[in-house]
């Protein structure tokens, strides 16, 4: 191939935003793939968008309900946004069965230690429980939750907490504050003792995207570093990746796949500029009927990049 044809591609190639996020998705505290939802929701799959909602965000309903929507303030619609709380709302809402999935994973001889039972915390202890590691959890309090009781009662809450953990077993230890880690014997501790709680030294020169600390084995994350409830569900999801890498490989820095993309490189799209198609009013104060979300989450654009597509005619002529 001539060079300068060569070189012409590989430039082409390395500046494809192919597979990179959203605007909407960037402002998501998960980072979660709205527009993926919104298709499934287009088609009344609320099933499909439950178990991806779920999996994203961990605690759908608990998410469904305080999450302040930062994606709507992103959204290319400027106007009238996509109104994604009610979208999520109607998900959680027709989902019937909302048994998590069930794994038969052999157990790991790892134990891994978390110091508070606060959305961080139990978080982490759910991804790492669901992949069987031996998870212990320390609360100083005498109950789970965390700061959810400042902002929800009990029974909207706790429900969601014990159905998530409903085939997923970790040890629970209430009423014992730790007060220095060498009172812990695990492989990694995770510290989310929640707002003004004990950092234990760890935050000073800490690794922010992986919550790594610069002493091995020793992660923090949650309310104690500053991140809200909805960061602190995402600090737990990191943690867990970034612990078993450490488990695997003894490396601290996490695992970058796992960070959360904050920067949005796609351009918005031109039918954004041309149009603001009005956002779907609900009829009752109740929230979208399955008909009105299905003509709500129709009005996302899957804002993906297609430059090469709109730019090259073969392309076009065979649909790709």
């Amino acid at each position: 191939m001539d060079q300068s044809k060569k070189g012409f591609y590989e430039s082409f190639a390395n500046e494809c935003l192919q597979g990179k996020k959203a605007s909407c998705v960037c402002a998501c505290p998960f980072n979660m793939d709205i527009p993926s939802f919104n298709k499934m929701i287009q088609i009344k799959s609320y099933s499909g968008a439950y178990r991806s909602f779920r999996e994203q965000v961990v605690f759908p309903e608990i998410v469904a309900k305080l999450c302040p929507a930062p994606c709507m303030n992103k959204c290319v619609y400027k106007d009238e946004p996509l109104n994604m709380p009610l979208l999520e709302k109607i998900c959680c809402e027709q989902m019937k069965n909302k048994k998590p999935n069930r794994y038969n994973m052999p157990k790991k001889p790892y134990r891994i230690a978390i110091i508070g039972a606060g959305l961080a915390g139990l978080t982490c202890a759910l991804k790492l429980g669901m992949k069987s590691y031996d998870v212990v959890v320390y609360e100083k309090s005498d109950r789970i939750g965390g700061h959810l009781y400042d902002v929800l009662p009990e029974e909207e809450f706790m429900p969601c907490i014990e159905n998530q953990f409903m085939y997923t077993k970790y040890e629970l230890v209430t009423g014992k504050e730790i007060k220095d880690l060498s009172e812990i014997q695990a492989d990694a501790v995770f510290v989310a003792t929640g707002e003004g709680g004990n950092d234990f030294g760890l935050t000073e020169g800490m690794h922010r995207p992986s919550l790594s600390s610069t002493t091995d084995s020793m992660f923090i994350g949650g309310r104690v570093i500053g991140s809200d409830d909805m960061e602190a569900i995402f600090d737990g999801m990191i943690a867990s990746f970034s612990i078993e890498r450490y488990i695997q490989i003894k490396k601290m820095g996490g695992l970058p796949e796992s960070f959360h993309v904050s920067d949005c490189e796609i351009p918005v799209p031109a039918k954004a500029l041309r149009e603001q198609p009005p956002q779907i009013k609900p009829a009752s104060p109740e929230g979208y009927t399955p008909e009105e979300s299905v003509e709500e989450s129709s009005r996302c654009l899957d804002c993906r990049c297609t430059g090469c597509y709109e730019h090259c005619e073969l392309m076009q002529y065979h649909k790709q």
